[in-house]
């Protein structure tokens, strides 16, 4: 048992490492800290154990999770489809753009959104660019309107 927490200490510590959403890197590092405490235990050393699982996994990730709340960003991606997510002059107007305004403001998180070109939108999500993407952006089986959930 004690063999298996010692490898999976830097194959957590990798994974959560190169997370690119926050989130799951979050997870990875409360992991971590969990993984760690049960390694101090096994290892006899009750104390430090308590200690990592308080302060380790579940104060620091509480601090990580308020740091990310209060500097967060909702990012997305969006190819302009009229009426649903447009720009207007200054500023951007369409049903989708209301929906992702009041989800970020529902979240804490300040609204990113960039407009690329259709082909491009599902890319940039894939590779953890964006949050999400937007656009009248449907699964379809069509080769032209293929997206995927991310």
């Amino acid at each position: 048992m004690r063999t298996a927490l010692f490898v999976l200490l830097p194959v957590i510590a990798s994974i959560a490492l190169v997370q690119r959403r926050r989130v799951a890197a979050l997870i990875g590092m409360g992991l971590l800290s969990f993984t760690l405490s049960a390694t101090y235990a096994l290892q006899n050393a009750p104390d430090v154990a308590m200690t990592e699982a308080a302060i380790g996994a579940a104060l620091v990730t509480t601090i990580y999770v308020l740091a990310i709340r209060r500097t967060g960003r909702l990012i997305v991606v969006a190819d302009e489809a009229p009426n649903l997510l447009a720009r207007k002059g200054e500023r951007l107007v369409g049903l989708e753009y209301e929906i992702l305004e009041g989800f970020a403001r529902e979240l804490g998180l300040d609204l990113s959104i960039r407009f690329l070109p259709r082909e491009a939108v599902e890319a940039s999500l894939l590779v953890g660019e964006a949050d999400l993407a937007a656009g009248g952006i449907v699964r379809s089986d069509d080769p032209r309107f293929r997206a995927t959930a991310g």
